[in-house]
């Protein structure tokens, strides 16, 4: 078979050898896109990262395509309705790296929570004083975590741990859950309105797109702070600045912003909202960047199938 890998490093394509023995194997660096993708009409398996969008109008030009291989957890970037009505099997990585980005959560959240940026642009300027650098303690605070999912309840588990109060939200609430971790199951509003700080764990669905709107903003309390390491899509990004200019919001971590198109590289990092004007550069600063990426030999034993051929 012709296997051809999309968006591949240098230190990755070690991973890759074994695809060698009995197969043609093609590794390029290039994401796979409509400009490009006629070069590869032979090939039966791709594999890509987020960046490739495999839309029908480049699947059209993959004529012989049987198995497409995302390395992540999202699939988003595929037309899994034409992967359903060609045959074409579609496989992602189930679960990986849930207690990093747990991990990442309070990391964003304790820089926001205790003006560790503010603090180090002092230190570096040569200027340092702490007036106006008073943070607040986790203790006691509301995290509401919207996805009690894989990385959700690694957010709940540490979130416990600075004694943390928790409520939850879920398509799926897991009561077992619940008691074994110390948190309680609560409405969409019912978390909007009663949480400190919200925290973001769902899939890129057409469900979820801008989940976190205007008038989900507007449920939160005056200074609340929204952490999103999900995907950018889930936060209306223009709802999101207007919240951190007003003061409505006091602070967003981020790793990923869909960017609207009349505010170019606002804000994607541990956020005041005093600084959403000054820190335009901010927005390329905490996107997924290709260097820190899941290397994909931890996982590459652990695809499943998210699209088969449709009976009849």
């Amino acid at each position: 078979m012709k296997i051809v890998i999309f968006e591949t490093e240098p230190r990755e394509t070690s991973a890759f050898d074994a695809l060698k023995r009995g197969h043609e194997l093609v590794l390029t660096g290039q994401s796979l896109r409509a400009d490009n993708a006629a070069q590869y009409a032979d090939a039966e398996i791709v594999s890509t990262f987020v960046y490739s969008k495999l839309s029908r109008d480049v699947l059209e030009k993959l004529a012989a395509l049987k198995l497409i291989a995302t390395r992540s957890t999202g699939y988003d970037h595929i037309d899994t309705h034409y992967c359903a009505e060609r045959g074409i099997i579609v496989s992602n990585v189930p679960t990986y790296g849930e207690n990093t980005v747990a991990e990442h959560v309070f990391a964003l959240l304790l820089t926001i929570s205790h003006r560790l940026r503010e603090a180090m642009e002092r230190a570096r300027s040569g200027r340092f004083t702490p007036e106006g650098l008073e943070g607040f303690d986790l203790q006691g605070k509301t995290l509401g975590v919207i996805g009690t999912g894989n990385i959700g309840r690694h957010v709940i588990r540490i979130a416990r741990g600075f004694d943390m109060k928790v409520l939850g939200f879920d398509v799926n609430p897991n009561s077992q859950l619940a008691a074994e971790l110390g948190f309680r199951y609560a409405s969409m509003d019912e978390l909007l309105t009663g949480s400190d700080i919200v925290t973001l764990h769902v899939p890129a669905l057409p469900q979820t797109e801008h989940l976190i709107d205007e008038r989900a903003i507007a449920c939160m309390k005056q200074g609340a702070i929204i952490i999103n390491t999900a995907r950018g899509s889930i936060v209306d990004a223009r709802a999101l600045i207007e919240a951190l200019r007003s003061g409505k919001l006091s602070g967003a971590g981020l790793i990923d912003l869909c960017q609207p198109a009349r505010h170019p590289r606002v804000g994607s990092r541990p956020y005041p909202a005093q600084h959403a004007e000054r820190d335009r550069d901010a927005a390329q600063r905490l996107q997924h960047p290709r260097g820190h990426r899941p290397h994909h030999h931890h996982h590459r034993h652990q695809y499943r199938i998210v699209s088969r051929r449709r009976a009849g």
